[in-house]
């Protein structure tokens, strides 16, 4: 029996393009298709179906969002995120959503079906070139010249960006550090622009780090 597939992106030639590929190539069956990730979570629970691919570049609710969302309310369905997106904090962000699979848009379809065939049997599967990001970040050796230069630069945050900077290294999305805080989503953000300004770092891996050395947060924990 054919995978039902539900196909999520804001643009309609890239949704068709895709319900071409995995229908006459795949031999898959779509039987859904979202324009925002709020009509992704709706037309799931209407479809049930077992592998969602989204977009994370969503209007309305973003495809990370969603995914969080399709988990919580249909866990069986399989997830899939699709996106020319390859930073290694936005794919944290996805598999911490409940993403089985991260394919940037750029791959091979072979990448892409095994993506389809390990969400729908709940595996993970990370196509390459995103895994040499996740691979590069996390396991590079030490080589930053000046490794204190950060962590002396944490003293001069306040202490409302040091419980953010906490949250956000511990892995905390934005969302639910507004509500703990009783701070909007939007100022989350700001806050951590700044954060990332004052610490002199360029990427959100880059501050975990300072944050980790600075004994903010608990490397085990």
């Amino acid at each position: 029996m054919a995978l039902r597939l539900l196909l999520a992106d804001d643009h309609v030639v890239v949704r068709r393009a895709l319900r071409l590929l995995v229908e006459q190539e795949f031999g898959f069956s779509v039987v859904a298709e979202a324009g925002d990730g709020a009509e992704a979570l709706q037309v799931c629970l209407e479809t049930k179906p077992d592998v969602a691919v989204l977009d994370i570049n969503m209007p309305v609710t973003n495809g990370i969002t969603a995914a969080a969302e399709i988990r919580s309310a249909h866990p069986e369905t399989g997830i899939v995120m699709l996106t020319f997106q390859v930073q290694i904090d936005v794919i944290r962000k996805a598999i911490l959503a409940g993403a089985h699979g991260y394919v940037p848009k750029d791959s091979s379809e072979t990448e892409l079906r095994e993506a389809i065939y390990a969400a729908a049997q709940g595996r993970r599967y990370i196509a390459q070139r995103a895994a040499d990001v996740v691979v590069g970040t996390y396991f590079q050796p030490e080589s930053d010249p000046t490794p204190e230069a950060g962590s002396d630069m944490l003293r001069s945050l306040s202490g409302r960006e040091r419980q953010v900077l906490q949250m956000l290294a511990e892995g905390a999305a934005n969302n639910r550090i507004a509500a703990t805080l009783n701070l909007s989503p939007k100022t989350v953000e700001t806050y951590r622009s700044r954060i990332m300004h004052k610490v002199g770092v360029s990427s959100f891996a880059e501050l975990v780090r300072t944050a980790v050395k600075a004994g903010l947060v608990d490397r085990d924990g």
